[in-house]
């Protein structure tokens, strides 16, 4: 039952929560290679394009995931329907572009890789990666015609004891600082046309009443992973339970799970909503207890049973008279056999 405001904040910082040498390091850093999967392209002809196109997903994930909300949208215009600007966007682009998820930018870019053990090995990895990039380089673009056997064995040599060396170090797929700085506003999305500067910081219509001052010399990550998680940021907690509550009831207070924005549908009970959310917080963000309070709830053990007059008044059950009867999905099926 690992609070949920620590989960959140390992996945988005994790590698700058635990330092070298702590039992808690290597879970950490696993956490955050939650920024490094999705939809990416490691191979692009542009490399400036490139790394902002990972960034843009980035940004996708952890406000889609975290906060039901589409930022990603404002990134060549302020967003259409929810109050984001291009802003907004730059501020928290230049957080993710601190940040290093790729060992280079290029056709055959490689994603960056952590050791899970001290920090002497991932200094060591560091030094296999450049190993592999030149026997890499040479056996790839270098002079076939003059290259000889032996040549080619040699490199392809040293290319395998690299791959062997890196193989007995227990690694993650995960993000680690970069060269920090601030974004100025691309107009139109497009690298090609820079505007103002814009300094690294979180959406303004979602600030919470401590300021958002970013540690000297880091990227903003450990800042905007304590962001998401403070008791005052008005979207975390309720995203999360209302995810809970839609798959314990089969559809959520806010029905549109995903989207708390202006195209998502308005809570059916925002008091409930409200309450839950506080709850949640109160416990220490437990999940358990969270399951537990929605469970033992006489809303969850009611039947499925119809009643006319309810039916009549409120057919489609958004006021929860009864409990909607739902498919069971396939992992329940076989946990049933």
């Amino acid at each position: 039952d690992k609070p949920y405001d620590q989960f959140v904040r390992e996945q988005v910082a994790g590698d700058l929560l635990a330092g070298w040498g702590t039992a808690e390091r290597a879970d950490s850093v696993v956490a955050t290679t939650f920024l490094m999967l999705g939809p990416k392209m490691p191979s692009a002809d542009d490399p400036i394009k490139q790394q902002l196109d990972i960034v843009d997903e980035q940004i996708d994930a952890v406000s889609r995931a975290f906060l039901a909300m589409t930022v990603a949208c404002a990134r060549c215009h302020a967003h259409k329907f929810d109050p984001f600007s291009t802003r907004d966007y730059y501020a928290l682009a230049g957080i993710f572009k601190s940040t290093r998820s790729m060992l280079g930018y290029r056709v055959d870019s490689k994603f960056n890789l952590t050791a899970l053990t001290t920090e002497a090995d991932n200094r060591v990895l560091s030094g296999l990666e450049q190993q592999m990039d030149q026997a890499d380089d040479i056996l790839v673009n270098g002079n076939k015609v003059d290259m000889s056997a032996d040549e080619r064995k040699q490199h392809t040599d040293q290319l395998n004891a690299a791959y062997d060396k890196m193989a007995k170090i227990p690694t993650a797929m995960a993000v680690e600082e970069g060269t920090v700085a601030d974004m100025p506003i691309l107009l139109r999305g497009n690298h090609l046309t820079p505007a103002q500067l814009v300094a690294r910081g979180v959406p303004r219509i979602l600030q919470v009443p401590r300021p958002f001052k970013i540690t000297a010399g880091e990227s903003g990550r450990r800042e905007l992973a304590n962001w998401l998680t403070d008791p005052a940021n008005p979207l975390t907690a309720r995203v999360m339970v209302n995810r809970i509550w839609h798959w314990h009831i089969g559809t959520g207070v806010v029905r549109s799970v995903d989207n708390f924005g202006r195209l998502g549908e308005r809570p059916d009970n925002q008091a409930l909503l409200d309450w839950l959310a506080l709850r949640f917080v109160e416990s220490g963000w437990s999940i358990k207890h969270l399951h537990r309070l929605i469970m033992n709830s006489r809303t969850y053990q009611m039947t499925s049973q119809v009643d006319a007059l309810a039916s009549k008044k409120d057919p489609e059950n958004r006021l929860l008279w009864r409990m909607n009867a739902r498919r069971l999905e396939a992992e329940e099926l076989r946990d049933s056999l």
